[in-house]
C-alpha cells in the first residue's frame, strides 16, 4: 500500500479541515453530516496538535478561559473543544465549540478509555460536540 502524505489544498481553507490524501486514500474527511459548525479562539496554555481534544478551562486560576489538557475526572466532556490548528502555549488558536466529526479524525486524550467509537460516542452524549463515524 502507497504510503499518505497529508497536504493542505490551500491555507486560506485549512481551518476547514480541507485537506487530501496525496495517495489513495482519497479526501481527508473531518466532518459527517449536516450538524453546524461553531468556532471561537482562545489562548493555549500548552502546545497543542490540530484536531486535538482540548478542555476550555472554567475552574477559577491563572487558566480560566484558556485551552489545557483534557483530563478525565477533573473536566467534564462539555468543557471539551477540538482545537482547530496546531499551536505553541500562549499563543490564540482558533477551536471547534460545535460540530459533529469523524472520530477516527481527532486526536483523544493520551491515557484514556476513548479507545472504540462507541466509547468516544458515549462520552459526548448530552454535549454540542458529537462525532459520529465513515460507513
Amino acid at each position: 500500500m502507497a504510503e499518505l502524505e497529508q497536504r493542505p489544498l490551500d491555507p486560506r481553507s485549512d481551518l476547514a479541515g480541507a485537506e487530501v490524501l496525496a495517495a489513495r486514500g482519497g479526501p481527508f474527511q473531518l466532518w459527517i453530516g449536516g450538524a453546524q459548525v461553531v468556532t471561537d479562539a482562545a489562548i493555549a496554555a500548552v502546545a497543542f496538535q490540530k484536531y486535538e481534544i482540548a478542555a476550555l478551562e472554567t475552574a477559577a486560576g491563572a487558566t480560566l478561559g484558556q485551552l489545557v489538557r483534557f483530563v478525565p475526572g477533573t473536566h467534564e466532556a462539555t468543557q471539551a473543544v477540538v482545537v482547530a490548528q496546531p499551536v505553541t502555549a500562549g499563543m490564540s488558536t482558533p477551536y471547534f465549540a460545535e460540530g459533529r466529526f469523524n472520530h477516527e479524525a481527532l486526536i483523544w486524550p493520551a491515557g484514556t478509555a476513548f479507545d472504540t467509537y462507541a466509547e468516544r460516542k458515549a462520552f459526548f452524549t448530552g454535549t454540542i460536540l458529537k462525532v459520529a463515524h465513515l460507513i
